[in-house]
């Protein structure tokens, strides 16, 4: 297919990778001309401007996307229109008002990213066994449709579709929250001392890994779904209230329940291979923190036929050692541990699920 990509940040970019990877012909435009030279040269994305496309994606941020859908469509008629923005009703509803429900555009959201945008960081794997939200209207035509789910299946990605209104609400919750929460978080350590960052856990940096976003990307998604975000942070503020009184009156009961409240959450979140949740087994091992490590302990776990769910790594204070936690099926925790031990490896505490 002749694909063309407006937008030269790190989204469009990575789907122009991975369709220039599987054989399409790509053109990646942008706005802003110097971008786009960079774009091209860095991504070798050396494919002519294209005057007939079969497919435009636009790849801009949020608030930029209802015209650029217009005027794609005045443009290239024939061609079948996605945006692969991170909300959807906003653009709906700005080009249903100038264009009607048109057939040939439908709106998309591949639920993948990074931290730091920008073509250079740009991958062609990125949407690999990610899903990919698509939300056609009534009007849609077949065949637009059907260059979708090829598109969606040529990046890696698994097909999903959803209701524009339903995934605004969904990942308001789901996406957008978190994102504010870390950065909320984050904040907060501005105002301790290094001597008090010291102290630190992996928890911390867990909730605030994201907290390094762009803040020009978000301030575009955070406003086009205000409504839904706005609910959001309301019920949050509520349950962070609940909290502090039965902090506060000191209620044990109360606590416990919203740790309860808190566990069931995260037991609904997908598991391994969007399936249910599973509950792991954990080991900890200390290793010298140098080259080969890593690889020598996935080894061990392969001799012994044992999977590597998940891994974990953390670094000690002050020392030249690293805390590697591994999570295994319950059923496989002895074998691993066995093999280790006999291996020789340092292990630290050990968790076997139940």
């Amino acid at each position: 297919m002749k694909v063309l990509v407006i937008g030269a940040g790190l989204m469009g970019s990575s789907v122009g990778l991975a369709l220039n990877n599987a054989g399409h012909q790509v053109c990646l435009k942008d706005n802003s001309e110097s971008v786009e030279a960079a774009a091209r040269s860095f991504l070798q994305l050396t494919g002519e401007d294209l005057l007939d496309p079969e497919i435009v994606v636009v790849a801009v941020p949020p608030s930029s996307i209802s015209q650029v859908i217009i005027d794609s469509n005045s443009s290239f008629p024939n061609a079948t229109l996605i945006d692969i923005g991170s909300i959807m009703v906003k653009p709906l509803q700005e080009v249903e008002t100038s264009l009607g429900l048109i057939s040939n555009w439908i709106p998309t959201h591949p639920m993948a990213g990074k931290e730091l945008g920008g073509y250079e960081n740009a991958t062609h794997d990125l949407f690999h066994d990610r899903l990919w939200v698509v939300s056609p209207n009534p009007n849609t035509a077949d065949s637009h449709l059907a260059r979708v789910r090829q598109l969606i299946n040529d990046c890696g990605a698994i097909y999903v579709s959803m209701d524009g209104h339903k995934h605004d609400e969904a990942v308001a919750v789901t996406s957008h929250l978190p994102q504010i929460l870390a950065t909320v978080l984050a904040q907060q350590l501005n105002d301790l001392s290094q001597e008090a960052l010291a102290v630190s856990g992996q928890g911390l940096r867990d909730l605030t890994r994201i907290a390094s976003s762009s803040g020009e990307l978000w301030n575009e998604i955070l406003i086009s779904n205000k409504e839904n975000i706005s609910l959001a942070i309301s019920k949050t503020q509520q349950v962070l209230e609940n909290m502090k009184t039965a902090i506060v009156n000191e209620s044990k009961t109360e606590i416990l329940q919203q740790f309860e409240l808190g566990n069931s959450g995260k037991a609904k979140i997908p598991g391994k291979h969007g399936g249910l949740a599973q509950e792991f087994s954990q080991l900890s091992i200390e290793i010298d923190d140098k080259p080969g490590q890593l690889a020598a302990i996935f080894a061990t776990a392969g001799r012994a036929n044992v999977n590597i769910e998940d891994v974990r790594i953390d670094h000690a204070l002050g020392k030249q050692i690293a805390i590697i936690e591994l999570f295994v099926l319950p059923k496989e925790f002895e074998s691993l541990k066995a093999a280790l031990t006999q291996d020789g490896w340092k292990l630290r505490a050990t968790k076997s699920a139940q």
